[in-house]
């Protein structure tokens, strides 16, 4: 009897044993298999050679991208797109006296390049179906100075138009209207101005303050110089008032020649005077149409535009 027990304890143990052994070896199994995937390697830059180290289609190649990938490659420069090696005098200027509408009808529609739309677009969907609907592409290659970027028509009803910058893709509003600094930027602080008893803001959505042309909320309405658009629109935009740098970069990448009215009124930016902050930046009207700054009290009342993504 005693044996017998023995004997089963024994068996006990080694069925204990074995299915130890079993865990331990398919958690062995399964370190292994995952060990052993493959992994894949990060892709490396594309080098595209045509001759003993010369890299060439800068489409897809930068110099550094060349150069780094062997020393003695030599990187084709290339003129980019909406650039001129050579200045054309005709048409290469600084945007004084120049006519928005001649502008449209030579430069815009994709697929008739002498027509612009006659009648209302892009008031729905999201924004590429309303680019896509205006079907309305101001191209910097045939119409502007060296350096500009393309502008698509996001919206048009009536006479107020939204144009996205394609190269930073931001949206750019009509005018909006007019106000004083506080209102256009939707500031409340009391910082070398008082903003504080502020109660509006007619670009940004800001918790506190009335954004005069929103009607109704999630979705909302808002008027058609922002093509409708808003934070809480079907199609959400996050608009805002543009700063100094904001409108130094539209006006490098060609706004004046696109958008109505860009260098022809006094607009608030969002950036104030670093010297005395009680002033403000307006982007303005100088030379008949070539565009530039003057600081300005806060309180002075000038048009608004907003700029959205």
């Amino acid at each position: 009897m005693k044996d017998s027990r023995l004997l089963r304890a024994c068996l006990a143990l080694m069925l204990v044993a074995l299915a130890a052994c079993g865990a331990e070896r398919r958690a062995f199994n399964a370190i292994k298999d995952k060990v052993a995937q493959p992994v894949t390697p990060e892709p490396e830059p594309v080098v595209v050679v045509v001759e003993s180290g010369v890299c060439s289609d800068p489409r897809y190649l930068s110099r550094s991208a060349c150069e780094k990938a062997d020393d003695e490659n030599i990187w084709t420069p290339f003129v980019g797109e909406g650039e001129r090696l050579v200045p054309d005098v005709s048409v290469d200027d600084e945007q004084v006296g120049y006519n928005f509408n001649d502008a449209l009808r030579k430069y815009t529609n994709r697929d008739e390049p002498q027509s612009f739309p006659t009648e209302d677009c892009g008031l729905s969907g999201s924004i590429e179906t309303r680019v896509k609907h205006c079907n309305t592409l101001w191209t910097a290659a045939l119409g502007s100075w060296s350096g500009a970027s393309n502008w698509a028509l996001v919206s048009l009803s009536g006479s107020q138009r939204v144009w996205r910058d394609e190269r930073t893709q931001m949206l750019w509003s009509d005018v909006i209207g007019e106000s004083e600094h506080c209102a256009a930027s939707g500031n409340s602080q009391n910082v070398g101005f008082d903003c504080s008893a502020n109660a509006t803001s007619l670009c940004a959505e800001v918790d506190g303050l009335t954004t005069p042309d929103k009607v109704g909320s999630r979705p909302a309405t808002y008027s058609s110089s922002k093509g409708g658009l808003g934070l809480e629109s079907s199609t959400p935009v996050l608009w805002r008032l543009p700063s100094r740098e904001d409108f130094l970069q539209a006006y490098a990448n060609g706004a004046a020649r696109v958008v109505p009215g860009f260098v022809t009124s006094n607009q608030w930016t969002a950036s104030v005077y670093s010297l005395n902050r009680s002033e403000g930046w307006i982007f303005f009207n100088t030379r008949s149409g070539n565009g530039g700054f003057f600081g300005a009290s806060r309180t002075q009342i000038a048009d608004v535009r907003c700029v959205g993504r």
